[in-house]
């Protein structure tokens, strides 16, 4: 049986929300058929973003982004699961979406970037789990009042604002912020001490939102776009409130409980892409179709 210890990484909560089994197939070794160009693409994005921050490369970013895509592309392993003009379509539609974000943001104030946290959850029965996870940005309060969180996503769709109240990947972070631990050259050192004030708001950067329509069309509420448009502000506000920090923190305490329980079921999430997006699908033995063929009939009670 396998036993995942903590501390719990965010990337092996995310896993196990995605499918429970497939995150097994990967604690026992198991060869994943396919890299993911959405992953390649998530990969290649935060490095060049850091690249930016960090480094100062605003100047040269074409250079780097270059560079960056090139490796993450060329990385041994598995086959990239997209045709070549896939491939190529994501290079051109990102590579304008960087030139974007280097407009908008060269001047953004940034305090840590790439911060890693770690914290400690407490379940209803007192159990205590230790998390830790790394935050993309903290930026500080556009009033100067406190700081916000910087969670920076290549996805196209995203759920509504009261799921992503609720979003473990966000609420760990925030949790971990505000009651944990961030790592500062080298030295772990309580959050409330080293960052500035308190906890305004979790931003979403919604990045997609960089890349301009390709064509001319409308909105859900019926205002019109211009090709070359972008399709709307990337940060997505979310109010954290301490209501939703406990909930999240509560959510993530059970989902480790179940995954130290070894509650490795079959469970493929939909909101992760399902079987198909799953690169360890050939290992697993079943999918949503195979699975509901297989399924017995249920009985139908006789009416009398």
């Amino acid at each position: 049986m396998v036993r995942l210890e903590g501390p719990y990484r965010q990337s092996q909560i995310n896993d196990y929300l995605a499918c429970p089994q497939a995150l097994l197939l990967k604690l026992q070794g198991t060869e994943p058929q396919f890299r993911s160009l959405s992953q390649i693409r998530g990969a290649a994005i935060h490095r060049m973003i850091h690249g930016l921050h960090e480094e100062g490369l605003w100047n040269s970013w074409q250079l780097l982004f270059e560079d960056i895509w090139t490796e993450e592309i060329s990385r041994t392993g598995p086959p990239i699961n997209a045709a070549p003009e896939e491939i190529e379509r994501e290079y051109q539609d990102w590579r304008t979406a960087m030139e974007n974000y280097v407009e908008k943001d060269h001047e953004s104030s940034i305090l840590f970037a790439e911060l890693p946290v770690r914290g400690v959850l407490r379940s209803r029965s007192g159990r205590e789990y230790t998390v830790e996870g790394i935050i993309d940005q903290i930026r500080p309060a556009a009033d100067g009042r406190g700081y916000e969180i910087y969670e920076f996503k290549t996805s196209a769709t995203l759920p509504a604002l009261a799921s992503l109240q609720r979003n473990i990947q966000l609420c760990l972070y925030c949790w971990c912020a505000v009651t944990g631990e961030i790592c500062v050259d080298g030295q772990s050192l309580p959050a409330k001490d080293i960052l500035p004030g308190y906890l305004r708001n979790c931003v979403l950067y919604k990045l997609v939102n960089l890349i301009p329509y390709k064509r001319a069309g409308r909105h859900g509420d019926g205002s019109k776009y211009q090709a070359g448009d972008l399709r709307g502000d990337p940060r997505i506000c979310i109010p954290v409130t301490s209501d939703h920090l406990v909930e999240g923190a509560q959510a993530i305490a059970r989902i480790i409980a179940a995954i130290r329980a070894g509650g490795f079921f079959w469970n493929p999430s939909s909101l992760y892409g399902g079987c198909e997006a799953c690169p360890y699908k050939y290992a697993c033995g079943t999918s949503l179709t195979a699975k509901a063929q297989s399924l017995p009939a249920p009985a139908l009670k006789k009416v009398v």
